[in-house]
């Protein structure tokens, strides 16, 4: 993977990249929307008593660094479904290296950005300024965008065999407030809704968030399933190429 084609490749990823359309995206994206959501969330989990609001909120902080990634490196993918770029990249060898690690480079940075002001912006607001706590969560902080970009990219290219290429991202974007355990930690839930958590992303490091404990290997477990389902939506996709069915990719 030579540093050229390194550099085509985050091109042709900016230019798909609907967060950087412009300005002005740039900026709700970057700042209006994490901020609002920071906010919300605090308000929500502040609401329910008996809650550790502090921990609850750096969780939620990770929850959307992971989400960002994850969405944000479907959205490119989807994008340039559409505009016939994925089509041609899964033939002959799968595209080059450089133009699949691109994919989630810049959802990385724009969410590894928003994450740090967010986590800062929580501990000034908070009266403890307890630097243990932050600490923590700028620890668990690339476990959370390093699983986004993987399960992200799995994501995305696997969508490529769905009508909907945002589906799988939408839902799991959905559901995963809930199953990683953010407003409350795992150990309050049924056994059966536990057992399901464990299974899905995130609910690993939220909970070593809480605790002080490691997100590994659970997370990397939770994480392995996604990368076959991606491998999957690349076999199926090269298969419909080869049967003429490209329509299906559109």
């Amino acid at each position: 993977m030579s540093l050229s084609s390194l550099r085509t490749a985050l091109t042709i990823a900016l230019a798909s990249s609907p967060a950087f359309a412009n300005r002005r995206t740039l900026v709700i994206t970057l700042l209006a929307t994490p901020v609002l959501s920071t906010l919300m969330l605090a308000a929500v989990i502040g609401s329910i008593p008996g809650t550790d609001l502090r921990g609850a909120v750096y969780a939620g902080i990770l929850l959307s660094a992971f989400t960002s990634v994850m969405s944000g490196t479907n959205a490119t993918l989807a994008y340039e479904r559409h505009t016939g770029v994925v089509p041609a990249a899964l033939f002959p060898r799968f595209g080059t290296p450089a133009y699949w690690v691109a994919k989630p480079v810049l959802p990385l940075v724009s969410a590894a950005l928003v994450s740090l002001m967010s986590l800062g912006a929580v501990f000034f607001m908070d009266p403890a300024r307890d630097t243990h706590i932050l600490a923590r969560a700028l620890v668990m902080l690339p476990v959370a965008l390093v699983c986004g970009a993987i399960i992200g990219l799995a994501v995305g290219v696997f969508s490529l065999v769905l009508s909907d290429p945002y589906l799988v991202s939408n839902v799991l974007s959905g559901v995963l407030p809930l199953t990683a355990g953010v407003a409350a930690p795992l150990a309050a839930y049924p056994g059966w809704l536990r057992s399901i958590s464990q299974l899905l992303p995130m609910s690993w490091t939220v909970d070593a968030m809480r605790t002080g404990g490691s997100p590994l290997p659970g997370e990397l477990w939770t994480t392995l399933p996604w990368v076959v389902l991606g491998l999957a939506g690349v076999f199926l996709s090269r298969r419909r190429l080869r049967d003429g069915r490209e329509a299906s990719l559109f």
